[in-house]
């Protein structure tokens, strides 16, 4: 089925990038903890990227590795079905250089070395693992990309806070720069299969949820004491997806939300189930489901950094995996590298002081 599209994100791309891309069709894969989708997309010559093909297809490899630890063969199986499919589908688009990657399930699964080589025999195509470092570069570089003109993003201290079916990440800067990076394994639908036994109920929620999402927040405090961060910038499917319930918010590549027009959109999940929220909203199962989980790390994370606003960039992890494919291609050289080199310092003041 087709998914959100937001590849007007990748827009602005530079002459060198789109002499280099244009004409032929790219792909990316993103493996997720609970769906697999594909995205193919063209540059166009004048740098419009138009998206040819958007697809999303349920796969519970989260489902699997956050109870058993490992990926079953009948998950495994429906992997190979779903992933033999996008390989046509490219092959039909005549599509020779695309990324494919997997995230948090495979990335923890015991038999993830199994998996991946039983897709490559199956299908053809070569998925690596996107580790916890290069999801955080690639993200990073993306919202940077994206705020760069508009946030006076080198004068911020902020926390960028990457919301994940399987996992969420913590980013925090300082005037700009990268200070430190920490992964948290605590994602929306994660957090319900492991915290509660029964459906998604509000109550059952609020008493099981929110001390667990306190307690692995309570390292968020120690680190901000050190950044002082002073907004929040938030990125993910069901955070993007707030912004749709928002009239107030006009289309735009960077959505501003205040601390009170957050709570009452709280309110507004809270009152509505997944289904009303697919059938009225338009939403996918996986973000209909994690909107509400998603609500109560945003307010724990509201009340740690003391702010009283966030920053919603409409980018997701296609497109950061899309623009590092660019790069690639280009053979340019890694802009992470400053960051990199920002946060070892920053440790080094810590340990030093």
């Amino acid at each position: 089925m087709k998914a959100d599209n937001y590849a007007e994100t990748l827009g602005e791309l530079d002459a060198r990038t789109v002499a280099a891309v244009s004409g032929r069709p790219l792909a990316v894969i993103d493996l997720g903890a609970y769906s697999a989708r594909l995205e193919i997309v063209q540059v166009h010559p004048d740098g419009a990227t138009e998206v040819l093909e958007n697809l999303s297809q349920p796969l519970p490899l989260g489902h699997d590795v956050f109870n058993r630890g490992r990926i079953r063969p009948a998950s495994i199986r429906l992997a190979e079905r779903v992933l033999l499919d996008f390989a046509q589908l490219m092959k039909e688009y005549r599509v020779e250089q695309y990324r494919a990657i997997a995230t948090s399930a495979v990335r923890e699964s015991f038999n993830r070395d199994i998996f991946l080589q039983r897709m490559r025999h199956a299908t053809g195509l070569n998925i690596t693992t996107l580790e916890e470092q290069e999801e955080a570069r690639m993200i990073f570089l993306s919202v940077k990309k994206a705020l760069r003109k508009r946030h006076h993003w080198t004068r911020r201290n902020a926390l960028i806070f990457t919301i994940g079916t399987g996992s969420t990440q913590l980013c925090f800067m300082q005037e700009g720069r990268v200070t430190s990076v920490d992964t948290i394994r605590l994602g929306t639908l994660r957090l319900v299969e492991e915290e509660m036994e029964s459906q998604i109920n509000p109550r059952r929620l609020q008493e099981v949820v929110d001390p667990f999402i306190a307690g692995i927040f309570s390292s968020v405090d120690r680190m901000a004491s050190h950044a002082h961060p002073d907004r929040i910038i938030a990125v993910g499917a069901p955070v993007r997806a707030l912004t749709r319930l928002d009239r107030s918010q006009p289309a735009r590549h960077v959505a501003r939300m205040t601390r009170s027009r957050f709570s009452a959109l709280f309110a507004r999940v809270t009152e509505m189930s997944v289904a009303e929220l697919i059938k009225h909203h338009g939403f996918r199962d996986t973000v209909a489901q994690s909107l509400e989980p998603c609500c109560h790390m945003l307010e724990n994370l509201f009340d740690i950094v003391g702010t009283d606003h966030m920053l919603i960039p409409m980018v997701n992890t296609r497109d950061a995996i899309f623009e590092d494919l660019f790069r690639e291609i280009c053979q340019a050289e890694d802009p992470f590298l400053p960051e990199i080199i920002s946060a070892a310092t920053s440790m080094g003041d810590r340990f030093r002081s």
